[in-house]
């Protein structure tokens, strides 16, 4: 017996003691490092119009012109008249943007915040992490939600707010402060919209005759929610058949680029190119010194303002060799880099040009065409740029404005006689027709 416990007790020591040597040893270890996933871009996408977004840190408002630009967090997105736009947030939710519309995303994996300021929103949420929240503010309204579809409106000169819910449930409160200051947010009544409600936020009228803010009614009596939510569920229907083939988060999000908003560019491309135009901007605000007034650059024993000969631009750190043309009755604007289009396989074109097309030109019979409210020249841009973008420029396209225009006429009178007239003139006016 003592036999046996001396020997368990040597047989510790040397157990013990090639451990503390291998401890102490100079024997090289491997160390493995886990590279953290690339978070993707939160993208906006031009659909239509005057579409024009703000960096957080500052400056004008930049117009868009390229069909998807990669933008920063905390950036101020808004739509003109005739403008209307996307943005495909990180977790794959997507926010629809109507005309005259203005909000400032604030993105984090725990919290996703949307300031309305003004304008018609839809918001497809994805469903969320536990712990993680999707909030959409206006000036007195916050709606909350896990994962669902709504719409929210508001009005700037009326001061109110509605919330219309497609899917799922909405949690809806007044509040006396904003997000947007800084400042606590403090709810005073709150309520739960249900799928197919619309809940409309008055604070002036708990104000004035001390009755509740919140008035709840069916979406399909109130004829501009309905319609804005008519508008965004043929979209819907494409998300879920997406959902239906079971995708990862990564595939699925390149499904909803390619099938909803026709972006087929890689997401790492897509960062390249943003930090292609981040570096541009900064190599602008330290090289190119803009005197916006006098739409001129200022002078400088440096600069030689001839045309034809490189002018080098001194500069403690930073020395580059740029050629410097002189600026007439313009403003001098950071480049926008825009990716190289191959040519799509005409039978993959062709079925996202029919659809399109159909869309922007054929009345059915609930006159879809008329939904998309944008002026003829538009519906026509619309169509040529995806044709010449993507290698198959129209032959002929004379008499596209004129039925946009006719289409235009349609939708202000609805004419029965006029509809039958352009559901016939969609083929023959087809931009393919030999």
């Amino acid at each position: 017996m003592l036999k046996n416990i001396i020997g368990l007790g040597v047989v510790l020591l040397i157990v013990i003691g090639v451990g503390m040597y291998f401890t102490k040893s100079d024997t090289p270890y491997i160390k493995v490092e886990v590279a953290e996933a690339e978070i993707p871009p939160i993208t906006l996408y031009l659909e239509s119009g005057d579409v024009s977004f703000k960096s957080p840190t500052g400056g004008d408002f930049q117009k868009v012109t390229a069909s998807s630009t990669p933008i920063e967090n905390e950036s101020i997105v808004k739509t003109g008249k005739d403008g209307h736009a996307s943005v495909l947030l990180p977790d794959n939710s997507v926010i629809s943007l109507d005309i005259n519309t203005e909000i400032t995303i604030n993105y984090t994996s725990e919290k996703v915040s949307i300031f309305q300021s003004l304008g018609t929103t839809y918001h497809r949420v994805e469903t969320l992490l536990t712990g993680s929240s999707y909030q959409v503010e206006t000036p007195g309204t916050l709606a909350a939600v896990r994962g669902t579809k709504f719409a929210v409106k508001y009005d700037e000169k009326l001061k109110k707010t509605k919330v219309s819910v497609s899917e799922h449930k909405v949690q809806v409160r007044t509040v006396t402060s904003s997000s947007q200051t800084g400042t606590t947010t403090v709810s005073e009544e709150e309520t739960t919209v249900e799928e197919g409600k619309t809940v409309s936020v008055d604070i002036s009228r708990k104000a004035k005759d001390h009755k509740s803010a919140l008035t709840t009614t069916e979406t399909l009596k109130d004829k501009e929610m309905r319609v804005w939510i008519d508008v965004n569920k043929k979209e819907d229907a494409k998300l879920e058949e997406i959902k239906h083939q079971n995708f990862d988060k990564e595939e699925f999000r390149k499904e909803i680029r390619k099938n909803l908003f026709n972006d087929t560019l890689p997401e790492k491309k897509i960062n390249e190119i943003k930090k292609n135009i981040d570096q541009e901007n900064k190599l602008n605000g330290i090289e190119r010194k803009v005197d916006i007034q006098e739409n001129k650059l200022e002078d400088t024993s440096n600069i030689k303002r001839d045309v034809e000969k490189p002018a080098v631009i001194e500069n403690p750190v930073i020395k580059k060799e740029v050629i410097v043309k002189p600026v007439i009755n313009t403003v001098v604007t950071s480049p926008i880099v825009r990716p190289v289009v191959k040519k799509l396989d005409e039978d993959e074109f062709f079925d996202k040009f029919n659809n399109i097309f159909t869309n922007y030109f054929y009345l059915d019979e609930v006159d879809f065409a008329c939904n998309i409210k944008v002026l003829p020249q538009e519906r026509v841009r619309v169509v040529v740029s995806f044709g010449t973008e993507n290698g198959y420029p129209f032959t002929n396209n004379s008499n596209l404005l004129s039925f946009a225009q006719a289409i235009d006429a349609y939708c202000k009178n609805k004419d029965a006689g006029m509809k039958v007239k352009l559901q016939a003139r969609f083929d023959d006016d087809f931009p393919y027709n030999q």
